[in-house]
């Protein structure tokens, strides 16, 4: 192969920088995404455990 073969060409390089660019800010989005799930994920398991105390609590004061 010739040194000018072996030259990637500029649209093609530009091509890749948009698509690493575009994969890079699909990454964050699922970062965020899960960040956001995750959260509520904890929220939902703090409520159902207060819930379960509470009826606990209930139950017992019913005996």
């Amino acid at each position: 192969m010739s040194a000018v073969s072996d030259v990637v060409p500029i649209d093609t390089l530009a091509d890749h920088g948009r698509r690493l660019s575009a994969v890079e800010g699909a990454i964050v989005e699922i970062r965020l995404e899960h960040r956001s799930l995750s959260d509520k994920l904890m929220q939902m398991h703090g409520e159902n455990k207060a819930s379960a105390e509470a009826r606990e609590k209930a139950t017992l004061s019913a005996i």
